[in-house]
């Protein structure tokens, strides 16, 4: 939580639906948003690593949230959008199913995520949970999803792309 951008007791985060449930990460962490596009698997990576894209020269891995967080898997569609984020001094994009909004989110309303969502989802990529219209929206610590030895995995497969 500590990480999240606040202004007067506000936290921006950009909302979107994975499984029909709502998440949520801090908007400083968010570069841009792509419509879906194909990428390129990277060999002896864990498996929600779905591989890396060329964005304008830039070689950036992605992650499946899906798969990470053991959802059901779904066809893409016309909303399933990729996130591009900046985690650790990386560039990482994940996928999503779609992206809802931006949201001012009072700082009180973000609460610990209660045990059935810790349960099933690992609390350490939890910041907290929220009510945001009507719907329970888990906000993730993107920092905490992939490990410094993956993301240094990732690095090395750009270095290797860039370089041919």
């Amino acid at each position: 939580m500590s990480d999240l951008i606040r202004d007067e007791k506000k936290i921006n985060i950009v909302v979107f639906t994975l499984s029909g449930q709502h998440f949520a990460v801090d908007v400083k962490c968010v570069r841009e948003v792509l419509m879906f596009r194909e990428i390129s698997p990277v060999p002896k990576t864990p498996e929600f690593i779905e591989g890396v894209i060329d964005l304008r020269g830039h070689i950036i891995g992605i992650v499946d949230l899906r798969k990470y967080f053991d959802l059901n898997s779904r066809q893409i569609n016309k909303d399933t959008r990729i996130i591009i984020t900046r985690i650790k001094d990386a560039l990482l994009g994940i996928i999503v199913d779609s992206v809802l909004k931006v949201v001012d989110l009072d700082e009180q309303k973000l609460e610990n995520a209660p045990e059935v969502v810790s349960s099933q989802i690992n609390n350490d990529v939890i910041a907290g949970v929220a009510k945001i219209n009507e719907k329970m929206t888990i906000v993730l610590d993107l920092a905490s999803v992939l490990s410094d030895k993956e993301i240094k995995h990732l690095l090395q497969v750009r270095r290797r792309k860039i370089n041919g």
